[in-house]
């Protein structure tokens, strides 16, 4: 057990520690943090404080250090003895004797149990690097020395490693392309590899846009051949330039031409032309097409024309669709309603006649509910009998419909009697030239208007 100090460790919030042993003054007590002076407060006479709770782990001593250069008690001749001033001289003597007995325990020592020696548990610091072999080493030699050397746990080379002639065993297999690779390992992968000196594809070798290049030249049928081969032996060889008969070979084989007559009617057979002797582009002029009937596979030509009167081109859909559409919308001459307004555009009149014994007679229809202010309706002539309806205006311009009086009528074939109505009732002006007459008495309604142009009159008799 020490007799002069206590030692704590840190633990990051702890900053007042005990002092454990007795002294004489509060000035011979030290407290050292991770072995560095460190200056301090009495929290009590027992207890010092830190200003900095020391960290995690790190040692924290409290010592007491007795004056060993001056002593504590003066004595001088005739002075009266005191017993606190021996007591004090007593305890300098008692604490620095203490301190020295903790201070060799704390030095290298021979340990009486082991009779080995022994530091303590203390640090042995100021050490020089060694240089002998059994020389005690300090902390940064053995760091910087083992900084060198290449950690079991896994580490990184910054050098070769040069192996002699010994091997390295207990690999593991190869995850990335710079691991090294057991003899298995590149075994295995060796054998799906295709030998330089020669081997045997077991499966399809897909060579991409990429080319092969290098080939001899073939002498088994399975052998692959080079551009040149072919071109020499397949065209050249084969067929050499010159007359064939029929056809003239050229350009090392690359060109065939056909002697004109050469292919005769005669020479084709019927049936003999397919469908696939025929491309694509081939232009075959229509005259030698047979033209199609009812009973005769051929060519047929279409119109697009809705109007057209030919019996003998065929319609297409789109012809046959515009013209159902024309006939869908058009009034059947036999008669049929109309569900839209009729336009007649730039027409002297419109009449509406009927087939009598004495020849065609113009005769009256119903009026519709309204008409549009810029339809002119004209009479087919001033001596027809004309029943229905007319078309009136009125002070503003604006044209009714209005019952038609028609020429003079009677018993038989008698025109004597003008027939007229008693009340005016829609707002009339006269045309400007004409004159009026009405048979008498006439009322005019309230709010209706008669206007004569100037030139205009109107008698009422």
């Amino acid at each position: 057990m020490a007799y002069s100090y206590v030692a704590y460790t840190g633990n990051g919030s702890t900053t007042q520690f005990t002092i454990t042993f007795p002294y004489v003054s509060q000035a011979h007590i030290k407290v050292y943090v991770n072995y560095v002076d460190t200056a301090y407060t009495y929290a009590n006479t027992t207890t010092v404080q830190v200003a900095t709770a020391p960290g995690n782990g790190l040692r924290v001593e409290v010592r007491r250090v007795t004056p060993i250069n001056a002593v504590l008690v003066d004595y001088t001749d005739g002075a009266t003895l005191v017993a606190a001033d021996l007591d004090t001289t007593a305890l300098q003597n008692l604490y620095l004797e203490q301190e020295l007995d903790d201070n060799q325990k704390r030095a290298i020592f021979v340990d009486d149990a082991t009779g080995l020696m022994t530091a303590g548990n203390q640090r042995i610091t100021n050490v020089a690097n060694p240089t002998a072999a059994q020389d005690a080493a300090t902390k940064n030699y053995v760091d910087t020395a083992d900084a060198l050397k290449v950690a079991k746990a896994g580490d990184s080379m910054t050098g070769a490693l040069a192996m002699g002639a010994n091997k390295v065993t207990g690999m593991g297999d190869p995850t990335s392309a710079q691991d090294a690779a057991t003899k298995t390992y590149v075994d295995t992968a060796d054998a799906l590899k295709v030998a330089k000196a020669g081997d045997t594809m077991s499966g399809a070798l897909a060579m991409g846009t990429n080319k092969i290049t290098g080939l001899g030249t073939p002498t088994a049928n399975a052998d692959a051949a080079t551009k040149l081969y072919v071109d020499t032996v397949t065209l050249a060889g084969n067929v050499p330039d010159g007359d064939r008969g029929d056809i003239t070979v050229s350009g090392v084989g690359t060109t065939w031409t056909i002697d004109a007559g050469a292919v005769t009617s005669a020479k084709i057979l019927d049936g003999t032309i397919v469908n696939a002797d025929i491309n694509a582009s081939a232009a075959i002029a229509g005259s030698k097409i047979v033209a199609a009937t009812t009973s005769v596979v051929g060519a047929v030509q279409l119109s697009d024309s809705t109007s057209t009167t030919s019996s003998v081109l065929a319609a297409t859909p789109t012809a046959v669709k515009a013209a159902f559409d024309l006939a869908t919308a058009a009034l059947p001459k036999a008669g049929g309603t109309l569900t839209g307004d009729v336009i007649l555009d730039n027409q002297v009149d419109a009449r509406f006649r009927e087939a009598t014994a004495n020849g065609t007679n113009y005769v009256g229809f119903q009026a519709p509910a309204s008409v549009a202010a810029d339809i002119l309706w004209t009479l087919p002539n001033a001596d027809a009998a004309i029943s229905g309806y007319a078309l009136v205006s009125d002070a503003s311009g604006t044209l009714s419909w209005a019952a038609a009086g028609g020429g003079a009528t009677g018993g038989s074939t008698d025109k004597v009697f003008f027939e007229n109505d008693q009340t005016v009732t829609t707002s009339y002006t006269l045309t400007a030239g004409k004159n009026a007459v009405t048979a008498g008495p006439c009322t005019i309604n309230s709010s209706i208007t008669v206007t004569i142009p100037s030139g205009a009159s109107w008698v009422v008799v």
